[in-house]
């Protein structure tokens, strides 16, 4: 698959994310490149090591983001913000607990969506309205999609 694939994958994962939280009143995330970035390279280094792991992206990120303002400038200087992060592994094909195989891009990030809405803790990330941006980044070895959210407030 691609790497314009995998993007419109991350694009579904933050659409499926802003749709939870828009059924329950909470204020839809904002995209980040700075967090797109770091959740990108968390995911490849995933992918190329062929297993899923929590990564300091959430620390990295606070000196990542974009600035829309001097004022957000000066705000990120003396608010730490709060940060959280979801990690999680696709598989393109038949996956268990799913009725239809995974075989498109929405397919794959419907799937890894209800995967982390079925954890608490995942869950709790994605709806946290302390969180006001996301960064996703899905990479891809063979069959296998390793996703990578990050989330800054």
């Amino acid at each position: 698959m691609a790497r314009n694939q995998c993007a419109e994958i991350e694009r579904w994962i933050v659409k499926y994310a802003n749709s939870s939280r828009k059924k329950r009143g909470i204020v839809p995330f904002r995209t980040n490149w700075g967090l797109t970035r770091i959740a990108r390279s968390h995911s490849w280094r995933m992918s190329r090591a062929r297993k899923i792991w929590h990564s300091d992206g959430v620390h990295q990120a606070r000196s990542s983001l974009s600035h829309k303002s001097f004022w957000d400038f000066i705000k990120s200087i003396f608010y730490r913000g709060c940060n959280g992060e979801n990690v999680g592994l696709m598989y393109q094909g038949r996956v268990q607990g799913f009725k239809h195989p995974i075989r498109t891009t929405k397919d794959i990030a419907l799937a890894q969506h209800k995967s982390w809405m079925r954890s608490s803790g995942h869950r709790a990330n994605i709806l946290n309205s302390d969180f006001s941006l996301i960064g996703v980044g899905v990479m891809r070895n063979k069959n296998l999609f390793y996703c990578t959210q990050l989330f800054y407030g």
